[in-house]
């Protein structure tokens, strides 16, 4: 009985030890202003005053309250690119200092991991599965998209965090209140990040595993809230006014002359709600990031600018493809589709819309990674070892800077991405064991 103990407190012990120094350096991290966490603050605080944050520049007469020293430029377009659903979560602690803002936001980052850690490990079956979500979860701590992310006070990873709440309610928490509070997850997941309904396709495959009261309960949030969105005049005035902004930040990032005008100059203010703010980013020196787009790798490789309309031709034709490739390999005849494969599947349709998007992505995107890896974890099994070698391969990519391989961290993202679907395509145990036996 000791000696099965040990292992358990030895992980413990080590786990405590990683998370003392990780937690110590990331309140080190984000201490300054946290640039893109000061643009939500601000589009709530102007959504609250009944005002469109997306084409929002400052002027003197607005004071503390709504500056952004990252928001002066010759563009017409903001810097705040969340939904107008986002702002309005946000809404409650708007008022805050963003001293205290950024200090809660830090602690709720390591919060939904932890939660995010502990569904993963209640859905796991065996001790393997359960010791390498926490060994996931322990590394995922040093890449520099966690880092980054931290440092610049994102919020991608709700991503991940929303789309395991979903799963593991409608896994485990049978009944109307386990059901109604997916629902609601899964329209938040969607009203903050509209590319997720992608996830929620191959659940279409899973329909008939739940119950006609399971989906009326999930769905009961659903249309309540999609129907607020669109019934309410002021949402229906900031979602179209966000529709405009994406198409101005489409063309600055793929430099297809957005449109410009006369702004007000930087105050450059120094101290502001409790910030003491130089201008100098010292700490992400020690973070790399890189673009991982496909667009970028295009660019890069064959020296071609792909048009933004090819882009969403190819995803679709990707995600098509992956979709229909899944139903014939998994679904068969029974249709007996396995849960945890389709839900992993309809991840991996979202990150590759992700992938395919005309935006820059900066590295802490990559967190969203957290989702396949964690839940891959689940299906893991000794004679599939090498394919949790190749998702290992591609977190440790994305630690530190490995300066003789070039984009080492897109690099690792698209090995994980590819791992998973390799995961997703295999056959289950049943499945092999029942080829084997066709071709005796």
């Amino acid at each position: 009985m000791i000696g099965k103990k040990i292992p358990g407190i030895l992980i413990c012990i080590v786990c405590t030890g990683l998370l003392i120094y990780t937690t110590r350096r990331d309140f080190l991290l984000q201490k300054d202003e946290s640039g893109d966490l000061r643009n939500r603050i601000v589009g709530a605080r102007l959504t609250a005053d009944g005002r469109s944050p997306y084409f929002y520049k400052w002027t003197p007469s607005d004071g503390i309250r709504t500056y952004d020293p990252q928001n002066f430029d010759t563009l017409k377009v903001s810097n705040i690119t969340a939904t107008p659903f986002f702002h309005k979560l946000i809404n409650p602690v708007a008022a805050a200092t963003q001293k205290e803002i950024s200090l809660c936001w830090f602690i709720l980052e390591y919060i939904l991991l932890s939660v995010m850690t502990g569904m993963t490990v209640l859905l796991a079956e065996t001790a393997g599965q359960r010791f390498a979500i926490v060994l996931v979860s322990m590394l995922f701590l040093f890449t520099d998209a966690w880092k980054m992310h931290i440092y610049n006070g994102q919020y991608y990873l709700l991503i991940p965090f929303l789309a395991m709440t979903v799963f593991y309610l409608l896994q485990r928490q049978k009944g109307f209140l386990g059901a109604s509070a997916a629902g609601l997850a899964a329209i938040v997941l969607v009203l903050i990040r509209p590319n997720t309904i992608l996830f929620f396709v191959p659940f279409l495959f899973l329909i008939r595993k739940y119950s006609r009261t399971t989906l009326i309960s999930f769905f009961i949030p659903v249309l309540v809230l999609a129907g607020w969105t669109i019934g309410d005049k002021q949402q229906r005035f900031l979602w179209q006014d966000y529709q405009r902004a994406i198409g101005e930040q489409i063309k600055l990032h793929q430099n297809l002359h957005p449109a410009i005008q006369d702004n007000a100059p930087d105050p450059n203010f120094t101290k502001w709600e409790g910030i003491h703010y130089t201008g100098q980013d010292e700490d992400s020196k020690n973070i790399h990031s890189e673009n991982g787009n496909f667009f970028v790798l295009v660019k890069n490789i064959f020296h071609y600018n792909l048009p933004v309309d090819r882009l969403l031709i190819l995803s679709m034709l990707v995600i098509l493809v992956l979709t229909v490739l899944y139903y014939y390999r998994q679904g068969g005849a029974s249709k007996d589709f396995n849960p945890v494969k389709t839900v992993l599947l309809g991840y991996s349709l979202y990150m590759v819309s992700d992938l395919f998007s005309p935006f820059y992505r900066h590295q802490y995107y990559t967190v969203q990674c957290l989702f396949p890896l964690l839940l891959s974890c689940v299906l893991y099994r000794p004679s599939l070892k090498w394919v949790y070698g190749l998702l290992a391969t591609g977190i440790f990519l994305n630690i530190g800077r490995i300066r003789f391989i070039k984009m080492e961290h897109t690099i690792g993202e698209y090995l994980i991405l590819s791992a998973t679907l390799l995961l997703v395509m295999m056959p289950d145990e049943k499945q092999a064991a029942q080829q084997i036996k066709n071709t005796q």
